[in-house]
């Protein structure tokens, strides 16, 4: 019975959010850099001999071409000839003169980064299960994240590797409070667990060591003794040769290999930033601020029932993980592409509503009063 209830209910939440994803990711307006996407996504992640292959393969870790081309070939939709978009014109003139990528393809892709966002969802459904209990308190967490266009137009709508970070951000986050509540939450078989999904979570983008360095923060807590300095090691080394097992570049040469690779994405990043920079202008400090955080002056009004949940059994792993992903994001933004701040809208509404959520109980509980809140 009680498996058939959340079945259940896990079902009426998908039909609730998976919908929308889907309007907002199949409706949106074609992107110029799609036909780029595209013609990467023509080549096989273990062909990289020539140098244009070698830096699709540095540019982007490859999970989203393995996934995407093992897609495509299931559906039997070929990618064909890619009109090449001319830059230099509008969006509304490539699309009157053809250059837009073809979108049968377009679209297929799209549907799987729908397919993995509301996995993403899922994954919230659950952990709030864990924190909460009941089931309604998952279709309150999800809402902030999942009604507003953003999260199906910018990351569903965008074909490259963004949904499948979402993805396994939140998949990491609920292996990682599952493991929590168990009486060793730092036993190696748990480390080496999230230390997998870190790997698959870095393979969809780099940016995903953030969470590395927030589960490495993590051990050095609740370890004991030696365990502080080696089982960080033993995540470290989990995460890696996933990445190296999943990435067929970094499996090329011998042992210095990988990390030779690995300087490359590094460069290959740095590259596309000042190119972006170069074409689209710096905005400045204070502009990417705005862009990142346009309402900053409520920023403190969310530090008083964060500080109240913070004895939540859920909120170590919760707080370090929604840390590490809003901070090292906000630091590393250039540009303000709306699909950049995935990260920091996941991090930071995961932290906050389950927060609000805890506190909210304990008022209604009456565990705690309003005026409470302004308490330390």
């Amino acid at each position: 019975m009680k498996y058939f209830r959340t079945t259940l209910y896990l079902a009426i939440f998908t039909a609730c959010y998976a919908p929308i994803l889907f309007y907002y990711a199949l409706s949106w307006p074609p992107a110029l850099d799609e036909g780029i996407i595209l013609e990467r996504m023509k080549r096989a992640p273990s062909a990289f001999d020539t140098r244009n292959d070698y830096y699709y393969a540095v540019e982007h870790p490859a999970i989203y071409r393995w996934i995407g081309r093992g897609v495509l070939r299931l559906f039997r939709v070929e990618i064909g000839d890619v009109p090449k978009v001319d830059l230099t014109k509008s969006l509304e003139w490539n699309v009157e003169n053809g250059r837009t990528a073809p979108r049968r393809p377009v679209l297929v892709l799209r549907a799987v980064n729908v397919v993995l966002l509301v996995g993403a969802l899922v994954a919230l459904f659950f952990l709030a299960r864990i924190a909460f209990g009941g089931y309604a308190w998952g279709f309150v967490l999800a809402a902030p994240i999942a009604l507003p266009p953003a999260l199906g137009r910018y990351i569903g709508g965008y074909i490259l590797t963004d949904a499948y970070l979402t993805f396994f951000l939140a998949a990491t986050l609920l292996a990682w409070v599952v493991f929590h509540h168990r009486p060793k939450p730092a036993s190696i078989i748990y480390v080496i667990a999230i230390g997998v999904l870190l790997g698959f979570t870095i393979s969809a983008k780099l940016n995903g060591a953030l969470i590395l360095l927030a589960y490495v923060a993590y051990l050095a807590v609740v370890a004991r003794g030696p365990d502080r300095v080696w089982l960080p090691f033993v995540a470290v080394l989990a995460a890696s040769t996933t990445f190296v097992a999943l990435n067929p570049v970094m499996q090329k040469g011998g042992l210095l290999w990988p990390a030779l690779v690995a300087r490359d994405m590094i460069a290959a990043r740095s590259e596309v930033y000042q190119a972006h920079n170069q074409f689209f202008g710096y905005k400045g400090t204070w502009g990417i601020l705005l862009f990142m955080f346009p309402h900053w002056y409520l920023l403190p009004l969310l530090i008083a029932p964060i500080l109240k949940a913070r004895t939540e059994t859920w909120f170590p792993p919760v707080f370090l993980w929604s840390t590490f992903l809003v901070l090292g994001t906000a630091l590393t933004i250039e540009q303000p592409f709306n699909r950049y701040l995935m990260p920091i809208n996941l991090g930071l509404t995961a932290l906050v509503m389950m927060s609000a959520i805890a506190v909210a109980r304990r008022l209604y509980a009456r565990q705690i009063q309003l005026a409470d809140l302004l308490k330390p």
